[in-house]
């Protein structure tokens, strides 16, 4: 329920403006594919929690009185699957310009992204709002991951010093470095 203190509650439950709140850390949480985008990519991701079998579809918010983290897992069998279903929406929905530059910057990151194995429940995003880093949020999401995964896999950047400081913290360790990324996995 939307507005409850510390609930963890799924994306596609939220009202349209929560969904866009969250839209926005998605968005923040892989800031080189989007940020070319700018605010036209705000709405599809908004949309994009609504839809079932794409990277966010099962993503869950946690709420206070508004969105203030995020995170969206699926099961690493579905890695390619729904890395498809989001971007045949991504590309559905935005201008010609904005699809050309997402492909455009997926084919950038694919090259620094590791293709190592990921195994167990994958997490596509992970963010808290700016403001409220160092507060436990995270840590709180984190759990909440954890507690029903006993395997993650996740890609992070390598200049992402403080995501992979927090990571090693809560057990993940390196598997591989593609130059841009590192592929770390926990349990």
């Amino acid at each position: 329920m939307p507005g409850a203190a510390n609930a963890l509650v799924k994306c596609n439950t939220l009202a349209a403006e929560e969904r866009l709140s969250a839209a926005r850390l998605a968005a923040d949480a892989m800031a080189a594919l989007y940020r070319p985008l700018g605010e036209e990519a705000l709405p599809v991701l908004a949309d994009e929690f609504l839809i079932e079998g794409s990277e966010l579809g099962d993503s869950v918010a946690l709420m206070n009185s508004t969105v203030e983290g995020l995170i969206a897992s699926y099961p690493a069998a579905e890695y390619q699957s729904r890395q498809r279903v989001s971007l045949h929406h991504a590309l559905s929905e935005l201008s010609r310009e904005a699809g050309e530059r997402l492909v455009e910057q997926l084919r950038a990151l694919a090259s620094q992204i590791p293709q190592d194995r990921i195994e167990g429940e994958y997490l596509a995003r992970f963010a808290v709002r700016p403001d409220l880093r160092g507060s436990g949020r995270a840590d709180r999401l984190m759990d909440y991951l954890v507690s029903s995964h006993p395997k993650i896999s996740l890609h992070v950047r390598t200049d992402n010093g403080r995501a992979v400081s927090f990571y090693r913290r809560h057990g993940f360790v390196d598997r591989s470095d593609g130059g841009g990324f590192l592929m770390m996995q926990r349990g």
